[in-house]
């Protein structure tokens, strides 16, 4: 999966976790130096490849910024660093609940 991130997305995936508090959409673009919009699209590329390997993908707490997991953070390095980009397969499950109006994806993840 690293290999399909661009340059830019894998820039964007570095920030998010080497952050240890919430980051704004004006502090991604400072850090990236794109647009506000730019990292918007960056968020939602970079969400969908990581739901497609069973990770978590950034979240946002509005107001505040966005953020990674832990164990988002810990599956990131590892794809950053070019180790294996599947998360630990022996017990992850991803579980979907319907709203009425939108998806909420939990991840249930454990790594040993």
């Amino acid at each position: 999966m690293a290999d399909k991130l661009t340059n830019q997305e894998r820039r964007l995936l570095q920030v998010l976790a080497e952050g240890s508090h919430y980051l704004s959409t004006e502090s991604l673009a400072a850090s990236l130096q794109v647009s506000r919009r730019s990292v918007y699209n960056y968020l939602n590329n970079v969400s969908r490849k990581l739901i497609s390997v069973g990770i978590e993908p950034p979240r946002n707490v509005n107001g505040s910024g966005y953020y990674l997991t832990r164990d988002s953070k810990l599956y990131v390095k590892d794809l950053i660093n070019g180790k294996d980009g599947e998360p630990d397969k022996r017990v992850h499950r991803v579980q979907v609940h319907r709203s009425t109006k939108y998806f909420i994806i939990s991840t249930i993840c454990w790594r040993t």
